[in-house]
């Protein structure tokens, strides 16, 4: 099986609709080649959902395979959620 892999600048690029990147998801596409995003990009990349649908439009497609589950990566890139979830208790983003 063929297929790349997206990493945050990837997504960010994509959002972005910088050409080269909107080119090669519609090639994979087309070629029904797999897509693979780690949910740590994911988290990276998501930053505003009301402005992202493109990111989500394309983080649906079938042709593309988070690498974990695509909602909790989107839920631990909330600092709230970071501070809850983290076992040493609050932790600060830099």
């Amino acid at each position: 099986m063929s297929g790349v892999v997206f990493d945050t600048g990837a997504l960010i690029a994509l959002d972005h609709k910088v050409r080269d990147v909107v080119v090669l998801v519609a090639e994979a596409r087309r070629a029904r080649n797999t897509i693979t995003v780690p949910a740590g990009c994911v988290a990276q990349a998501w930053r505003n959902p009301a402005r992202q649908a493109r990111l989500a439009a394309f983080l649906r497609q079938q042709n593309v395979d988070v690498a974990v589950d695509n909602a909790e990566a989107r839920r631990v890139s909330d600092p709230a959620d970071i501070a809850r979830l983290s076992p040493s208790g609050p932790t600060r983003l830099i």
